[in-house]
């Protein structure tokens, strides 16, 4: 669930809370994908994904669809 910005990275929340916000954390650093918690504003159910190259943001969709289970 994106947030709306303006900026050259997507706040995504997960409907899971904290937990699978930190379980897809885990799960995409696995995979050598980094991504931010974003814990320390206030917001533990979501992640910053900041907007990479094109083979970055496959990467990134590959591990979320896989920890989703959409593989």
């Amino acid at each position: 669930d994106p947030v709306p910005s303006v900026a050259n990275f997507v706040l995504t929340r997960f409907p899971g809370g904290e937990a699978q916000a930190s379980a897809a954390n885990a799960a995409l650093t696995a995979k050598g994908v980094l991504v931010r918690e974003m814990k320390a504003y206030g917001l533990g159910d979501c992640l910053r994904i900041t907007v990479g190259r094109e083979d970055e943001l496959k990467a990134l969709l590959d591990g979320l669809k896989g920890f989703l289970g959409k593989a």
